[in-house]
């Protein structure tokens, strides 16, 4: 697993298939290593805080990591 938080893990398949349906734009402004792990612990945090808001959706199914806005 890339990551786990609280059980749920999410492996590094799940980060790039989320990754790839960003938009180009947002892809080529992540383009290393080094901005890739600063957005893993954005999505970390993200969940952390959707954990502790209590959304309704805890099916223990990783939920998609990257959203766009729409």
């Amino acid at each position: 697993a890339l990551f786990s938080v609280h059980g749920r893990r999410y492996t590094l398949g799940d980060f790039f298939r989320e990754f790839k349906e960003l938009p180009e734009e947002y892809r080529k402004n992540v383009d290393s290593y080094e901005k890739k792990k600063e957005l893993v612990e954005q999505l970390i945090a993200r969940e952390l805080l959707l954990e502790k808001q209590g959304d309704g959706s805890d099916t223990g199914e990783p939920r998609p990591l990257l959203r766009t806005r729409q």
